[in-house]
């Protein structure tokens, strides 16, 4: 079969190791032409993931932390997960795919069914007829519209302010930020409808604390957060060296009225950041006819429980694993019916927990851990999150 993949990022390299597997033939088109090696942000991951993809570069967290904000710690529970870069990610699964498959700067405009098969068109005027297509194009996906015509992910009313800071630039009011990571462990710092998250993600030959601050943001303002220094508003996120200096300052200036002086001083001394405003929203079906649609594409998730990427590498391996030859259509219903229903029930779960720690008040500081314990009981249902299942090393 020849297969198109719209998207050479995570999902799309995913998905392209795996159905080359099946003898496919395969072909990536990614609209970028840059490295795409040096987005360097923080991300986590189901271990079994990291296993698959054979990550080479990563940090196992055994437990997280709940802080004040206060500084004081509030409570702790065990988790199971792999911390890493992005670009980390990246490199291990294009490793996976051959050379020639991935065409660079070939931007898709439009993906049109056919019987039998389904065909893109291209921003420089050619176009090209699958025997399958994917669209892993991420949560803007031009390949969504042929699969669900009139999506459009919902905005949960916050941005995602991130960094991340060397450790050797960790300034020394930030030691016991140092101490709390180096558990290892996953810091969360919760504050009035504000939360912020941190971890040690590889960087290199070393490593640095990569940190994300949840601000609540105005949609009607969020045009203005998103613009760069040449005016230019961006849709979905402001990449690392964008944000306007004297919006940056404005940023550093609310965090240092809301968190204690270990984060506000390390958000201070990160050499750039970013921003990201945070959407969600799963589309009623991952496929139609011979169009089927992974990551982000499929799925837009909010980022609370560190399922993202997970989830885009299970989407490939479910459909390989799924894939019968001899009946094609009805191999790709089973896998586009049952991909969804799971992919929908962890993402309610993420969604529940941006929600509650967003716009829900709560008095972290006086709650003891029992009151934690109820409240992540009723936010999760007994769903099972993969960090949640106990870890073969016992810490």
């Amino acid at each position: 079969m020849k297969v198109g993949i719209v998207g050479g990022s995570v999902a799309g390299l995913a998905a392209a190791a795996e159905l080359a597997a099946l003898d496919m033939e395969v072909s990536v088109f990614e609209r970028s032409t840059a490295d795409l090696t040096d987005r360097g942000a923080g991300i986590s991951l189901d271990p079994a993931v990291a296993r698959q993809i054979g990550l080479g570069c990563g940090v196992e967290i055994f437990g997280r932390v709940i802080i004040g904000t206060s500084g004081r710690e509030l409570w702790h529970r065990r988790a199971a997960k792999v911390v890493t870069s992005w670009s980390e990610v990246y490199t291990a699964l294009r490793k996976r795919v051959d050379r020639e498959c991935i065409h660079p700067g070939r931007r898709v405009t439009k993906c049109l069914e056919e019987d039998g098969g389904s065909r893109l068109l291209f921003a420089d005027g050619s176009e090209a007829v699958f025997d399958l297509v994917l669209g892993a194009d991420g949560v803007g996906s031009v390949v969504r519209d042929a699969v669900a015509p009139g999506f459009a992910p919902d905005y949960c009313g916050y941005v995602a302010v991130r960094g991340m800071i060397p450790e050797h630039a960790l300034p020394p009011p930030s030691a016991p930020l140092r101490e709390l990571a180096d558990n290892p462990g996953l810091i969360n710092c919760y504050g009035p409808r504000t939360h912020l998250v941190a971890y040690w993600a590889p960087r290199g030959e070393s490593r640095a604390l990569n940190w994300m601050w949840y601000r609540n943001t105005p949609a009607d303002e969020l045009s203005d957060v998103l613009r760069d220094e040449s005016g230019f508003a961006h849709r979905w996120s402001l990449p690392p060296g964008q944000v306007r200096p004297e919006w940056e300052q404005a940023l550093l200036g609310e965090m240092r009225e809301i968190f204690p002086e270990c984060v506000w001083r390390a958000a201070e001394a990160t050499p750039t950041i970013s921003q990201q405003a945070i959407f969600r929203g799963v589309p009623e079906t991952f496929s139609r006819g011979r169009i089927l649609l992974v990551g982000d594409a499929a799925a837009v998730a909010v980022p609370h429980i560190g399922a993202g990427v997970s989830l885009a590498v299970q989407d490939a391996t479910e459909l390989s694993s799924r894939w019968n030859a001899a009946d094609i259509d009805a191999s790709i219903a089973a896998w586009s019916a049952e991909r969804r229903v799971t992919v929908f029930r962890i993402l309610e779960v993420a969604a529940a927990l941006g929600r509650s720690l967003q716009h829900e008040d709560h008095d972290w500081e006086s709650w003891r851990p029992e009151h934690f314990e109820s409240w992540w009981n009723g936010i999760t249902a007994g769903q099972g999150l993969y960090f949640e299942k106990p870890h073969p090393v016992d810490r």
